[in-house]
C-alpha cells in the first residue's frame, strides 16, 4: 500500500460525511476564460510575432497573472471555457481573458454576443486580430470601433492603473485607435499613453482593455485586481483573507455551504477571514493558524 492510499482513504471518508458537496459549486467572483488553443500553443505558436506576445505568453499570463493575482486579493473564480456557450448565460459576473493576436472566429463571435446580453468583459493585453490559423479575423476589434494597439516603446515605463500607482509588468501595449466613447482608466506616467480604456455599450454590456502584461509578484498587482473589479461592478470578494497567501474556496448546494482555507506553502500562516452572507450580514473567522500546507474546512 503506497502513502497515497492514507490521503485518498481521508478524502474519500470526508465526502462520505459531507456528501452534499458533490453537488456544490463554488461561489465566484468572477469568471476567468480557459482557452484550450493557449494550452497547446507551445506545439505551434510559441515564439512571439509582429504583436509581440504569443498564445504562450497569454497561457502563462492567464495562469501567473491574473489568476494568482486574483487568489491573492481574496478573489474566487469559475473557469469558463471559451468555446462553450453556457459562458451566455454568465452575465451576471465579470468574464476576464487572457487575450495574445490570435482567437477563433466562434470565440470572438462568443464574447461579441456576451457583451450585447449585458456581460462585463476584460481584455488583456491585446485585443485580437487573427483567427487561430494566423488568417485576418477581426470579429472582436470591428465592434469595439475598429480599436488597435500597439507595444508601448516608452523608455523605464511606469504604469498607472486607476488608483494604483507604478504597477509592475512584464510589458505594455498602449492604445493607437478606440472607440470615441471609451473612458481612460490607465495611463503611461511620462508620455501619457492611454494603456487601458473602459467602454459601456447600449443594454448594460462593458469592455474593458487592459495592455498590461504581468505575472504575480507585487501588492500593487492585487491592488489593481481590485480596482478593475470594482469598475465592473464586483463590490469586493464574497471572501476577505487578511493574508495573500492563504486562498480560499466557497462551496454551496444551496442549503449547505462550506469554506475551505488553504495554505498551499511550506511554512506556518496566519490569517483572519470574513465571509459575506446572503442576507447581507459578515460572518467573523477570526484568529486562524496554518501549518505548512494545510487546508481548513468551516462550515458556514
Amino acid at each position: 500500500i503506497r502513502p497515497l492510499y492514507e490521503t485518498q482513504k481521508r478524502f474519500g471518508l470526508f465526502m462520505k460525511e459531507n456528501n452534499w458537496l458533490a453537488n456544490a459549486e463554488r461561489l465566484a467572483d468572477f469568471n476567468l476564460a480557459l482557452d484550450w488553443n493557449h494550452s497547446r500553443s507551445g506545439y505551434y505558436h510559441s515564439e512571439a510575432d509582429e504583436s509581440g506576445f504569443s498564445n504562450t505568453n497569454a497561457w502563462e499570463f492567464f495562469r501567473k497573472g491574473m489568476m494568482i493575482s486574483s487568489l491573492c486579493a481574496s478573489y474566487n473564480m469559475n473557469l469558463l471555457s471559451l468555446y462553450d456557450d453556457a459562458l451566455l448565460e454568465q452575465t451576471d459576473k465579470p468574464f476576464w481573458v487572457a487575450t495574445s493576436a490570435c482567437m477563433r472566429a466562434d470565440v470572438q463571435e462568443r464574447l461579441v454576443n456576451f457583451v450585447q446580453r449585458g456581460g462585463q468583459l476584460l481584455l488583456a493585453p491585446l485585443i485580437p486580430y487573427l483567427d487561430e490559423d494566423m488568417q485576418p479575423c477581426t470579429i472582436l476589434r470591428d465592434f469595439l470601433g475598429g480599436a488597435t494597439t500597439r507595444k508601448c516603446e516608452q523608455s523605464y515605463p511606469c504604469a498607472n492603473v486607476g488608483p494604483v500607482h507604478n504597477v509592475h509588468h512584464s510589458a505594455l501595449w498602449q492604445s493607437n485607435t478606440r472607440p470615441d466613447e471609451a473612458i481612460t482608466l490607465a495611463t503611461e506616467e511620462r508620455s501619457g499613453a492611454e494603456l487601458a480604456w473602459k467602454l459601456d455599450l447600449a443594454g448594460g454590456g462593458r469592455v474593458i482593455w487592459l495592455g498590461l502584461h504581468w505575472l504575480h509578484g507585487q501588492h500593487e498587482h492585487t491592488h489593481m485586481v481590485k480596482a478593475l473589479l470594482n469598475e465592473m461592478g464586483c463590490d469586493g470578494p464574497i471572501v476577505d483573507c487578511s493574508n495573500p497567501c492563504i486562498w480560499t474556496s466557497l462551496r454551496s448546494d444551496g442549503e449547505n455551504s462550506m469554506l475551505f482555507a488553504m495554505n498551499l506553502f511550506s511554512s506556518p500562516q496566519e490569517t483572519q477571514l470574513q465571509v459575506r452572507q446572503n442576507d447581507g450580514t459578515t460572518l467573523e473567522i477570526h484568529h486562524q493558524q496554518f501549518a505548512p500546507m494545510e487546508v481548513k474546512t468551516f462550515e458556514i
